[in-house]
């Protein structure tokens, strides 16, 4: 394990099979873990195996550990705000489980407050760490394959246990694949977009252009039969479509000669390597959970692009409501 050491704030479900493992992997130290019970935090800390300080607050941490320059917050999606608030003013680097603020308006002030502070506010939207979506946004920059003409993005999942309306699922699950548009192929110039709160869960379709001809959509479900994910990101370039499934295999279609008599058509597909050696660590790394957390580690105290960032996402998320019609929250 290296030197590099964070404080965390929150010991969940997410922060537990998640993060604390990722941490690990990635070579990072837990060095202090606040929740609102010191012995929580003490037992979230033997769980974890790290030799940090338990805490009973954020308030007492910020206190107690001055030269912990970077705090990893992983709590209620309504109390993240308030807790964000409180470590940018405490001048400390902060990675914060989305969504960082309910809507852009927030996002903003929150943006507003690390920059005034001279830190760092990034949003934990792990899929732009993911190996094979951080090659994906290569092969677009790079112009391998020529400019992209089109896309597709889709996300689905049950998760009615913890979004049981559109905005919520837009804001607490679906928005990682929101963010993969301005990510992968910028801000979008216009937005349109149907929403139907179903009995059995909720749905939401958009067609989004993103440059002058370059259409794409955005097909997001929260429904009962997805108890598995599907999560699929496919871009349409002039000489190639390049498919990624669940972060984990990627699919590149070259074109053939059109001869139907012989195989000439050319299909590549590339996956992680299955085997006992990964252990349990190979989807934190495919996910983006490994390298997510190293690059924050390593960012230095001082203001970046991430915070803005955010307030794009958080842009697109108002702009896919007003145009589904869903009322304000």
């Amino acid at each position: 394990m290296g030197d590099t050491r964070v404080a965390l704030v929150g010991a969940g479900h997410h922060a537990q099979v998640n993060l604390v493992p990722a941490l690990r992997a990635a070579g990072v130290e837990i060095g202090a873990l606040a929740t609102r019970d010191v012995d929580r935090s003490r037992a979230g800390l033997t769980r974890a195996g790290a030799a940090g300080t338990p805490y009973g607050s954020v308030e007492a941490l910020l206190v107690g550990e001055p030269d912990l320059t970077h705090v990893v917050v992983c709590a209620q999606p309504a109390d993240q705000p308030g807790i964000v608030e409180t470590v940018l003013r405490a001048g400390r680097n902060v990675l914060c489980e989305k969504p960082v603020g309910a809507d852009a308006g927030q996002a903003r002030r929150l943006a507003d407050l690390a920059a005034d502070a001279g830190v760092v506010l990034r949003a934990a939207f792990m899929k732009r760490h993911a190996p094979a979506l951080v090659e994906l946004r290569s092969i677009i920059a790079s112009g391998r394959y020529g400019a992209p003409v089109g896309f597709d993005v889709r996300f689905a999942a049950d998760a009615r246990a913890f979004a049981p309306d559109v905005r919520s699922f837009l804001t607490l699950a679906a928005v990682h694949h929101v963010d993969l548009v301005p990510f992968l192929l910028g801000a979008p110039l216009d937005v349109v977009a149907s929403a139907t709160q179903h009995g059995v869960g909720e749905t939401l379709r958009a067609l989004l252009t993103t440059a002058p001809g370059v259409h794409g959509t955005l097909r997001l479900s929260s429904l009962p039969a997805y108890s598995s994910e599907v999560d699929v990101v496919e871009v349409e370039f002039e000489r190639a479509v390049v498919r990624v499934t669940d972060t984990r295999t990627t699919e590149t279609r070259l074109p053939g000669s059109g001869d139907w008599r012989a195989g000439h058509e050319r299909v590549e597909v590339r996956h992680a390597a299955s085997s006992t050696m990964s252990g349990g660590e190979q989807d934190l790394h495919l996910r983006g959970f490994v390298g997510e957390l190293a690059a924050f580690a390593a960012t230095l105290v001082a203001p970046d692009g991430s915070a803005e960032e955010n307030v794009v996402t958080m842009q697109l998320v108002d702009r896919l409501l007003a145009a589904a019609g869903v009322p304000p929250g």
